[in-house]
């Protein structure tokens, strides 16, 4: 990692499997470590559903950003716009990503204040466009971006879409760690070895840094004892290093994600959220 005045650490939130609670997990533990922890958080949603800023925004709001232009989106515009173009001059690649880059001197724009120190990079649709160029340049732009403004940020999260994809492997190039958010069900964590392979081939392959499993996180626990047996199986298996910390099932999150509210701020949820979030710092910094 490059570093300048501060270490910033860079953690993509994956899981190969969607409805896991892993955007909930994401949101929540950057606003708490943001406004509990006193840590500046950067949370980029990286996922063209760009679930994690409909949850932090209203939708009005989003409208706006949108049409301003002042998503994640912005950061691969120039390159895929210049790549398409030349594909239909003459069918070939272009690799000129510091041309583009420079094309877009307001790139830091598209950082919207959430508040002082949680800081969001918003989704966008047209991220769907990335997935359809095979160019190396591609894969390397966010990582790039990240090192242009990490300096800013304490931590950054990166919300990644549930699928292996190049959205997967850019977030992997840019991340010193991953969280692997995990329902403890039988459907949702059978998808722990491929999720493993896919790391490991990775990092076998990547000329670049290694990124480490900072743990599983369970997420949307009920109280029965079916989940706490799945729970105790994949503590026992030690693949993954498990937080003792975990997300509880409700059935008003859904409710509360829709009015835009933060675990902080719901009885019930909060002294969870600053547990996973105490947790979280201590396996990053008392490494």
């Amino acid at each position: 990692m490059n570093e300048t005045t501060k270490e910033t650490y860079i953690i993509s939130f994956m899981n190969m499997k969607g409805g896991v609670g892993k955007t909930t997990l994401c949101v929540n533990l950057a606003d708490a470590i943001s406004r509990k922890f006193d840590k500046s958080v950067l949370l980029i949603d990286f996922d063209p559903q760009a679930n994690s800023t409909q949850y932090i925004l209203k939708p009005e709001i989003y409208r706006e950003i949108y049409d301003s232009e002042k998503t994640v989106y912005r950061i691969y515009k120039a390159l895929i716009e210049d790549n398409n173009r030349i594909s239909l001059v003459d069918g070939n690649a272009n690799d000129d990503y510091e041309e583009c880059d420079e094309e877009d001197e307001n790139i830091e724009d598209i950082i919207y204040k959430v508040s002082e120190k949680f800081h969001l990079i918003p989704g966008d649709l047209n991220m769907v466009k990335i997935g359809k160029i095979a160019d190396v340049n591609i894969q390397m732009s966010l990582s790039r971006f990240i090192d242009r403004i990490k300096t800013k940020y304490d931590l950054i999260f990166i919300d990644c879409p549930p699928t292996h994809s190049i959205y997967t492997e850019s977030a992997l190039i840019a991340s010193d760690y991953y969280i692997l958010p995990i329902k403890p069900d039988y459907l949702s964590s059978i998808g722990m070895d491929l999720f493993q392979r896919i790391v490991k081939d990775h990092n076998s392959k990547s000329p670049f840094k290694r990124v480490k499993c900072l743990g599983i996180v369970f997420t949307m626990v009920h109280s029965i004892e079916y989940y706490r047996d799945t729970m105790n199986k994949i503590k026992e298996r030690k693949k993954f290093s498990v937080f003792d910390s975990y997300m509880k099932f409700s059935p008003t999150v859904a409710k509360n994600t829709e009015n835009n509210k933060f675990f902080l701020d719901i009885r019930g949820k909060k002294q969870e959220i600053i547990m996973l979030s105490s947790e979280m710092l201590r396996r990053i910094y008392n490494k």
